[in-house]
């Protein structure tokens, strides 16, 4: 259910799906996230992260799920990364199967160049995974279930996702695109980082800097920037992108 002030369904749903195209929530989400890293003294690329997945119901409208043998479970798998504050920096859709943690180390890989060491649990404890891992110049190392109620590293991604459980459209996969799922997890954890940063400074405006990994990441926060030279290639250039492309017709109303 839209507010009254917004345009009709089939317009708003237009503009969502061409944001999500253009990485626009995933854009935001990892702008945030770097100047929050770097307002509390850190780099803003992080150096160590932690990678665990996490097996969820989807029901059958939603289309593309499997089936999770060791759980009983029939969904899809999150497959995240996180830094060592819990913060997320990746997320993969799969169905119920192991796949996506190639997709995790390849994005890694690619998006935050600094990071060389992975904690993950027993589950990714296999030679060709870890091979690959090795190719990408990662160091990983296999967190083992202990007898401890707190497992060093372990609790921090599963903080996260008891984070992700907060959100009632989350708490299942009711997606039928595992694109716009994505992007529904990358919105919902952007927002407790941007209401963090604007409690920190209310009155600061912001610019960022955002390359891609060939170019590096440099970030940047001034009082009076352009907010032009703030936006990544792709997010910049999205309003002439969308010139000349057909528009979904308002309908009239029926009363």
């Amino acid at each position: 259910m839209l507010p009254i002030h917004f345009p009709p369904r089939q317009t708003v749903y237009w503009w969502f799906r061409r944001f999500v195209r253009l990485l626009l929530f995933r854009t935001i989400h990892d702008i945030a996230l770097m100047i929050d890293r770097e307002r509390s003294g850190r780099n803003a690329d992080p150096s160590a992260v932690v990678v665990d997945s996490q097996t969820i119901k989807s029901p059958a409208a939603a289309g593309t799920r499997g089936f999770d043998g060791a759980k009983k479970i029939v969904g899809r798998k999150r497959h995240i990364a996180v830094d060592i504050d819990g913060h997320l920096l990746m997320v993969n859709l799969t169905t119920t199967d192991s796949s996506g943690a190639q997709a995790i180390l390849d994005g890694l890989a690619k998006r935050w160049t600094l990071i060389k060491h992975l904690f993950a649990d027993g589950a990714y404890d296999r030679r060709q995974l870890l091979y690959n891992a090795a190719f990408l110049d990662f160091v990983v190392e296999i967190v083992r279930r202990t007898i401890q109620a707190s497992i060093p590293r372990r609790g921090v991604v599963e903080r996260t996702f008891g984070w992700l459980t907060r959100y009632r459209r989350l708490v299942r996969d009711y997606e039928a695109r595992l694109d716009v799922s994505e992007a529904m997890i990358y919105a919902a954890m952007a927002s407790p980082i941007i209401r963090r940063i604007k409690q920190a400074a209310p009155g600061m405006h912001v610019s960022v800097m955002y390359g891609t990994s060939k170019e590096g990441t440099a970030l940047a926060m001034a009082a009076d920037a352009d907010i032009d030279n703030a936006l990544p290639p792709a997010w910049a250039s999205a309003p002439h992108a969308l010139d000349g492309q057909p528009r979904p017709r308002r309908r009239r109303s029926q009363l």
